[in-house]
């Protein structure tokens, strides 16, 4: 079975939005981190929105590239906003991962940039 996935990102002004689509797993990820690592290189947006509305599947290795692009918006002062699918919160839930914790991550770490 052949795994279609889709990785895009768009600028409008000082926003970027990085949209996926398919599953995002150990074959995946390495798609959506050149993606990120380009949009958040040189010249970062103020804002990041990730839509993975599109996802079907998210496994850990998803779950670990998320938790990194939250790590790393806030250390560059980047808001962040997503968008998950269903599958996707659910990949989170199961291992106790929630928007909280994810906005407070990223609070705690972009309060270290001062």
């Amino acid at each position: 079975m052949t795994n279609l996935f889709t990785v895009q990102d768009t600028r409008a002004g000082d926003t970027v939005a990085v949209s996926c689509a398919g599953e995002l797993d150990i074959a995946t990820v390495p798609d959506v981190e050149k993606t990120i690592n380009r949009v958040l290189g040189e010249d970062p947006p103020k804002t990041l929105e990730l839509d993975w509305s599109g996802l079907t599947f998210m496994d850990s290795t998803g779950i670990r590239l998320l938790l990194s692009i939250v790590k790393r918006c806030a250390v560059l002062g980047v808001d962040l906003l997503w968008t998950l699918s269903e599958p996707a919160q659910r990949a989170l839930d199961a291992v106790g991962i929630h928007d909280d914790l994810l906005r407070r991550l990223g609070e705690e770490i972009g309060g270290d940039r001062d």
